[in-house]
C-alpha cells in the first residue's frame, strides 16, 4: 500500500497548480451551451446565450479556427445593425452538426437577419437558412431543439415540445434524408394530450433508441427511454425513476449503450446514479455513477467518447467516489479525475468535445480554481487530454482480485470478503481514496471468508487490502 498512499500525496500536493492545466479561449460575453468539432473545415463551433465573442458582436453562435473567431452571417436573433440592451440575448444554441456538406444548428431561437428560423436552421457560408416552417409544437408557438444527431446517413433532430418539423408530424422528433423531413415510426406522444420531451436520440444493435423525460402514463413501462424494436415503441426495462430531469444523452462505447441524465435507478438497478449501460437485456451502473450532495441537482448534461476513453460533463462532486468536479473520465473499468489536480469549476459544465487534440468545455462557470479570466469556456493544456488521471493512485496500484470474491458491491450496511485457501490471508485492512486506513481486522483462523461492518463509512469508493503469507490482495468496493 505504500505505492497507493504516495500516489495520493503527489497528486493532491499539486492541487495549487489546477488552474495553470486550463486556459482562456478569448473574452465571452456570456454562458456556452454546445460546442461541435468540424473536422472537414477544421474548426470549432461555439454556441451560447452570448452577444459579444473577443470584443465582436456574434449573437449566439461563432467560429473559430484556434486562432481567430469569425462571426457567422448576423447570428441568432439579430438583424446585423440594432443591437438590443442588455448586453446578451435570450437564446440557446443546444446542438451544432455537419450533414450533407453543410452546416446545421437547432435550439431555442426564432430567427437571423429577420429570417423565420424557428429552432432550426442551416448555414449557406453566408447566412442561415431555414428548414421549412422550422420547429413548431400544436398550440401555434415555437419548439426547442434539443439535439442533433448523423444516424445511418439521415439527420435526426429532437425537441422539447416538438409536435411539427417543417410541417411534417414529430412527436418529439423527426429526421432528414437530405431531401425530405419524416417522422421517426410513427412515434406516438407517450402520454396523451402532452407533447414528448425528447433530448437524444442513438442507433444500438440495430434498434433506435430515444431519450428525454417522458412516460407512458398508462401503466406502461416506457420511462424517460423507448426502443423501436420493428413494430412498436417498447420501454427499456422499465426505463430511468428518480430525479427530477430525465436521460440527457446517450452514446455508445465499448459495445454498450451509455445513457446520462439525472435519474436515481435504471430498470431493477438501484445504483445507476446519473448513468447507466445498456447491453440489450438489463441495466447495470456505471462504477457506482455521480454523486452530489444535493442528489436533485446532479446530472451529466454532455459525453463523448475520444481515443477509448468517455468523457462526461455536469454537475456532480464525485463519479465512482473519487472527488472530480463537472468533469470525469471512465475508462470502461474505472472513474478517474480528468487530471490529478482535481480542479474546481465554480459553476456547472454543459458542454465538451475535442478540438485539433485538445478538450474544450463550455458552460456557466465564472471561474475555473480561482482564476476569474477562465469564464464560460475553457481548454486543457495540461499533460494530455488522452491520460486519465489517477487521483487516488488506481492505475498505480493495480487491482488484484485473483483469487477474491468482494460482495455486495455496492454495499449499505456489510461486505463479505471471500478468498481461495492457498491465499493464507493474515490481515485485511480498509483504505479510503486518499490512502488513509479506516478499517482494520486480523484474521485468526484462515476459514476462507469474513464479514466487515461498513455502515458507519460515508459514501464513495474504498480499496480493501488483504495480506497474505507471501503478498498482498487487493479489491475497490463502493459504499452506498
Amino acid at each position: 500500500m505504500k505505492k497507493l498512499i504516495l500516489t495520493v500525496i503527489i497528486a493532491f500536493t499539486t492541487s495549487l497548480a489546477a488552474a495553470q492545466n486550463w486556459a482562456a479561449v478569448g473574452e465571452v460575453s456570456n454562458g456556452v451551451y454546445t460546442l461541435y468539432t468540424d473536422t472537414v473545415d477544421n474548426v470549432l463551433y461555439i454556441g451560447g446565450s452570448f452577444t459579444y465573442f473577443n470584443g465582436d458582436t456574434v449573437f449566439g453562435i461563432v467560429k473559430y479556427d484556434g486562432s481567430n473567431f469569425y462571426r457567422m452571417g448576423c447570428g441568432l436573433e439579430w438583424d446585423c445593425s440594432f443591437i438590443p440592451g442588455g448586453g446578451n440575448i435570450v437564446v440557446k444554441p443546444n446542438s451544432i452538426v455537419r450533414y450533407n456538406n453543410e452546416i446545421y444548428i437547432a435550439g431555442n431561437f426564432t430567427k437571423s437577419n429577420n429570417v423565420t428560423l424557428n429552432g432550426l436552421a442551416r448555414w449557406d457560408g453566408s447566412d442561415w437558412q431555414p428548414c421549412g416552417t422550422g420547429l413548431k409544437n400544436e398550440y401555434g408557438g415555437n419548439s426547442g431543439g434539443s439535439s442533433l444527431k448523423v444516424l445511418n446517413n439521415e439527420l435526426y433532430v429532437c425537441g422539447i415540445g416538438l409536435d411539427s418539423c417543417a410541417g411534417v408530424p414529430a412527436n418529439g422528433i423527426a429526421k432528414y434524408n437530405g431531401v425530405s423531413w419524416s417522422a421517426v415510426h410513427n412515434i406516438p406522444r407517450f402520454k396523451p394530450n402532452q407533447s414528448n420531451y425528447i433530448t437524444d436520440v442513438e442507433v444500438y444493435n440495430g434498434d433506435i433508441y430515444v431519450c428525454g423525460n417522458f412516460y407512458d402514463s398508462i401503466g406502461g413501462d416506457i420511462w424517460r427511454i423507448a426502443r423501436w424494436n420493428g413494430s412498436q415503441w417498447v420501454g427499456v426495462d422499465g426505463g430511468m425513476k428518480g430525479g427530477i430531469g430525465g436521460v440527457n444523452k446517450m452514446v455508445v462505447y465499448k459495445g454498450l449503450l451509455y445513457a446520462a441524465g439525472i435519474f436515481g435507478s435504471a430498470g431493477s438497478n438501484p445504483h445507476a446514479k446519473g448513468i447507466a449501460t445498456w447491453d440489450g437485456t438489463k441495466w447495470e451502473n456505471v462504477g457506482g455513477g455521480i454523486y452530489y450532495p444535493w442528489p436533485m441537482s446532479m446530472q451529466i448534461f454532455d459525453m463523448k467518447v475520444y481515443k477509448d476513453k468517455l468523457y462526461i460533463v455536469g454537475w456532480f462532486s464525485q463519479a465512482g467516489g473519487i472527488p472530480t468536479k463537472q468533469l470525469a473520465v471512465w475508462d470502461g473499468v474505472n472513474w478517474c479525475s480528468f487530471d490529478t489536480t482535481n480542479t474546481s469549476f465554480d459553476n456547472v459544465i454543459l458542454a465538451l468535445d475535442f478540438y485539433q487534440d485538445t478538450l474544450y468545455i463550455g458552460g456557466g462557470f465564472w471561474s475555473v480554481d480561482g482564476d476569474t479570466n477562465i469564464t464560460y469556456i475553457a481548454k486543457y493544456i495540461g499533460a494530455g487530454p488522452d491520460t486519465c488521471g489517477n487521483t487516488t493512485g488506481i492505475n498505480e496500484n493495480k487491482v488484484q482480485t485473483e483469487g477474491l470474491r468482494v460482495y455486495p458491491n455496492p454495499a449499505s450496511n456489510s461486505i463479505t470478503i471471500e478468498w481461495s485457501e492457498e491465499l493464507q490471508v493474515q490481515s485485511l485492512a480498509v483504505f479510503d481514496y486518499l490512502g488513509r486506513e479506516v478499517l482494520k481486522e486480523q484474521v485468526s483462523n484462515n476459514s476462507g471468508s469474513t464479514q466487515l461492518d461498513v455502515s458507519a463509512l460515508p459514501q464513495g469508493m474504498y480499496f480493501l487490502h488483504l495480506q497474505t503469507e507471501k503478498d498482498s490482495q487487493t479489491a475497490k468496493f463502493i459504499k452506498q
